[in-house]
């Protein structure tokens, strides 16, 4: 809808919006659009465009080009476009999808109760919506059937998959139509419970990281580096978000409801004691649950929940996982063990699975889009796997990319500051050929082609 509009919908317009395509309630819908004049005030007075005003330039100038220069358009679409994480994904960027490659040429996967990247809120019926907006009635079968189900997990055995199912059972009874069309997972192979501490100390943890080896804590993004200076820098800490799509042997899910503000812990309390309240009044509930749900099938093996205080939401998961006394819910055995870090018993990781998780590391350290800080923690925790796999060669290998890393930020730091012109430059020049040759010897050839592009416009001056 908001594409018929340069300046997108009207307050109005979203305002009589249906239920189906806006979960808001009206009160809400206001404060969200008070909000988005304000957001599309700022970027008018500082000049600036999102992936948004991207997009809708993108789409706009393929519209004009289907009409004036059909040839142009072919040349650029593609034959076969997949798409893996499509709930990651805005309307407007899936209709994108469908002008590059048509209905019979494009393949999307994506699982709907892992939508926790913020602005996006994906079912499959919208993809059958941009269907619709496209080819309209009288070409129904241009339009993108209902999706396969695909329910079969090889990752994770029946004991995460239990509460991960068991987390849907909440997510689909306080928002019924927010995963209307996911099943629970069915799991190949048998597995233990997890593992459940609670009011447990940050230094017993630090215990677990050294008697289970690979093991990787998750926590909230905003919490993440708070709990790495807890367990004193150990590189294996990230935000649950920024782990979607990865998957480890053995995970810790730290502080999940500890971290909650303090307007959300009454109402996870009662959602969790099957207590009857209007959750619509409270929104964010929603990606909370699909956020705990992506925390929990990231595990494949082994699978720990930890409190390290008491909370409102934390005292009442306790009660909900661990026992069956929450009638609510109409279970016959817990989905959780009570434990101490003493009783989680030793798990090591074989140097080829040490291996493996240095290599994904490596791997999403050259994203095209990655911020050079987040590429140095991808790589901090490269360097410790390959370390730990005893990998001399791709060790090597990741400390010459990090090595790239620091001397790219130095090179944006001297040109944002004025250095690096004139007669300083020639130390410079010779510092980025030999930084060059290096990536050139470890085969780092796209960390060799960004580090050309960020000297470029140096060279140039």
């Amino acid at each position: 809808e908001s594409l018929t509009n340069e300046e997108g919908l009207s307050e109005s317009e979203y305002m009589s919006l249906g239920v189906r395509q806006c979960k808001l309630l009206p009160d809400q819908r206001r404060d969200v659009y008070r909000a988005y004049q304000r957001y599309g005030k700022y970027r008018k007075e500082k000049k600036l465009w999102d992936d948004s005003d991207r997009i809708r330039s993108i789409v706009r100038r393929l519209n004009i080009a289907s009409h004036d220069d059909p040839d142009l358009l072919a040349s650029i679409r593609e034959s076969k476009i997949y798409v893996d994480e499509v709930q990651d994904y805005l309307q407007i960027e899936i209709l994108l999808f469908f002008m590059l490659s048509g209905p019979d040429a494009l393949f999307l996967a994506g699982d709907p109760a892992q939508s926790v990247v913020d602005g996006a809120d994906f079912q499959f019926k919208d993809v059958r919506m941009v269907g619709f907006h496209l080819f309209g009635e009288e070409k129904r079968d241009l339009i993108p059937n209902k999706p396969r189900k695909v329910n079969l997990n090889f990752r994770s055995h029946s004991g995460i998959l239990q509460v991960a199912s068991a987390v849907l059972d909440c997510l689909s009874s306080a928002f019924p139509n927010s995963i209307a069309q996911v099943g629970s997972d069915k799991a190949v192979f048998q597995g233990p419970r997890p593992s459940l501490l609670y009011k447990v100390s940050f230094n017993s943890l630090q215990e677990l990281s050294k008697k289970v080896e690979g093991i990787v804590f998750l926590t909230h993004d905003e919490n993440k580096f708070n709990l790495r200076r807890a367990l004193e820098q150990y590189p294996l800490v990230l935000g649950i978000r920024e782990a979607k799509g990865l998957e480890f042997q053995s995970v810790v899910i730290v502080d999940y409801f500890g971290e909650l503000s303090k307007k959300y812990q009454k109402v996870w309390r009662d959602l969790l004691l099957g207590r009857q309240v209007d959750y619509k009044k409270f929104p964010e509930l929603e990606s909370h649950l699909k956020l705990l749900y992506t925390g929990i099938t990231r595990s494949m093996q082994r699978l720990i929940f930890a409190e390290t205080s008491s909370s409102i939401a934390g005292e009442a998961f306790v009660r909900w996982s661990s026992t069956t006394t929450v009638t609510a819910w109409n279970r016959t055995q817990a989905l959780a063990v009570p434990q101490s870090v003493n009783d989680v018993e030793a798990m090591t990781r074989t140097k080829d699975e040490w291996r493996s998780a240095g290599l994904d590391n490596a791997i999403m350290a050259e994203q095209e889009e990655i911020e050079l800080t987040e590429a140095e923690e991808w790589l901090e925790k490269a360097m410790y796997c390959f370390s730990k796999s005893g990998d001399t060669e791709l060790a090597m290998k990741a400390r010459t990319h990090r090595k790239a890393i620091y001397f790219q930020q130095s090179l944006i730091s001297q040109s944002e500051e004025g250095q690096g012109n004139g007669s300083d430059f020639l130390p410079l020049e010779l510092r980025a050929a030999e930084m060059m040759a290096q990536l050139f010897q470890e085969r780092l050839i796209l960390e060799a082609h960004r580090l050309t592009m960020n000297i470029m416009p140096m060279i140039l001056q």
